[in-house]
């Protein structure tokens, strides 16, 4: 059904109501998929991300809240969603772009001098 193998024509051929609830199932079952693809991969990274924060071996189950609760308080230098609406803001004109300073570069260069 996701594939296109259906003859939505001849489904609106016959009927407009059967049309329409055809297209709200499929509108639903691509919702719910896609959910349950994003929920398993959202489960994925907060386990790789516990165990990359803790060092430990790897974990078997999910964090404590208390050990949520420390890793949202420790913030994130490199927050990709800041950087997207940034990038998208500037592309439509609403706002300039940051001057080229780059975290990545200040961290190289701690590196080498430290």
């Amino acid at each position: 059904m996701l594939l296109n193998k259906f003859k939505f024509g001849g489904i609106r051929d016959n009927s407009l109501t059967a049309a329409v609830m055809f297209f709200c199932f499929a509108i639903s079952c691509s919702f719910i998929l896609i959910n349950v693809l994003l929920t398993i991969i959202i489960e994925a990274f907060e386990k790789v991300f516990v165990y990359v924060t803790v060092k430990s071996s790897p974990p078997l189950q999910l964090p404590s809240p208390q050990m949520k609760a420390e890793l949202n308080e420790q913030g994130n230098q490199y927050d990709i969603l800041d950087f997207v609406f940034r990038q998208a803001k500037a592309v439509i004109g609403l706002d300039s772009l940051p001057p080229t300073e780059s975290a990545l570069r200040e961290d190289a260069v701690k590196r080498r001098q430290g």
